[in-house]
């Protein structure tokens, strides 16, 4: 789980940029980028301005004003009820109140994995400031419904804007140092500057569009129900997880947490309901579900492994068995240059147990 700091980008007065950014020892890095450095000149006299942005996702449905009036829970736990009830069904509506809620999500059906009623609910939410190379991952969720901006269709450079714009994304490991951005921002106009030639030559936009970045951002629209969601949560919220759909797993975890608390009180990676399900990438960072880190700045990833953390020692201690292994260098902020290696018999105190590599695969 990872947050987006809030201010990343900040446009100055003068129309150049500060740049806030989280180094890779934990420390707090700002910058100024000049104004020339983000606009990009095209032969008809139009001068492009680059921005680049960070990840902003917006839940589109069910919205505030239909609190009261629309009620997912209420919607799965009648969906339940359905199944071992005799009553008709307006009358079995009728008998669904917040108690009954609890009782059923929390206490049966989330507990017991029967996740086929949390699929009677949609929700619907809109995704901007963020990478192709971003898209390309998430559309691998195939029982969700998403549609996604074309760069057929939408041409960065058309004559038709007098006021062309191109927004990109950085990585936070090309963001802390001021001539690393400023030689990414480069590239970005290099690749710009091949699609404007592409185009003038007569190259349709499907053909030109070869030239520009995954970096290039998009936007997309997309429905998922409460299910999907939270299969969703658990693979993206992993620390094995890109860093950039990791943020948009966070961030639609929390606009859409006080719709259905009662069922993403379970979410998070696997490792927060049993064993780590990632093999020999295990990263030995167990988490709490993530409704405990709601509103806080800093998340697990942002710091090692604590062997005085209780939590930590006993989830480790069960999942692990003494078994001793490298933590990966997962995020471009976690941690030392070298993988941190964690004798886990020293730490809870265990035997260590032979153990084939089957076990691990």
């Amino acid at each position: 789980m990872r947050k987006e700091l809030e201010n990343t980008y900040i446009k100055n007065p003068d129309g150049g940029l500060t740049v806030t950014a989280r180094s890779r020892a934990g420390e707090i890095v700002k910058f100024d980028v000049d104004p020339e450095t983000l606009k990009h000149p095209l032969p008809d006299g139009r001068v492009c301005e680059l921005i680049p942005v960070i990840p902003n996702i917006v839940l589109l449905f069910p919205t505030e004003d239909l609190r009261g009036k629309v009620d997912p829970e209420k919607i799965m736990t009648f969906a339940a009820r359905l199944t071992q009830s005799r009553m008709r069904i307006a009358n079995l509506l009728e008998t669904i109140d917040e108690k009954k809620i609890k009782q059923i999500l929390e206490q049966t059906i989330m507990p017991n994995k029967h996740y086929s009623v949390i699929e009677k609910f949609s929700f619907l939410y809109g995704i901007e400031g963020v990478s192709r190379a971003f898209s390309h991952q998430f559309v691998r969720h195939r029982l969700m419904s998403p549609e996604q901006q074309s760069q057929r269709e939408v041409d960065p450079l058309n004559p038709r804007y007098p006021d062309p714009w191109f927004e990109f994304v950085v990585p936070p490991s090309m963001r802390h140092d001021k001539d690393m951005f400023v030689r990414y921002v480069e590239v970005v106009k290099e690749s710009l500057a091949a699609y404007q030639v592409a185009r003038k030559s007569g190259a349709d936009p499907e053909d030109a569009r070869m030239f520009l970045q995954n970096a290039a951002a998009t936007r997309l629209l997309v429905a998922m129900n409460a299910r999907v969601l939270f299969e969703f949560l658990e693979k993206r919220t992993c620390s094995l997880a890109q860093w950039e759909i990791d943020i948009v797993a966070t961030k639609m975890f929390e606009i859409t947490y006080p719709w259905i608390p009662s069922v993403l009180k379970f979410a998070g990676p696997s490792c927060v309901r049993g064993p780590c399900t990632e093999g020999k990438r295990y990263c030995g960072l167990p988490l709490k579900p993530l409704h405990h880190y709601i509103g806080l700045e800093s998340m697990p990833h942002d710091f090692p492994f604590d062997p005085k953390d209780q939590w930590q020692k006993t989830a480790l201690e069960k999942k692990t068995k003494g078994r001793e292994f490298k933590v990966p260098k997962t995020t471009w902020w976690q941690g030392p240059e070298e993988p941190q290696v964690i004798d886990l018999a020293e730490v809870a105190g265990a035997e260590v147990e032979e153990e084939s590599e089957e076990d691990f695969s």
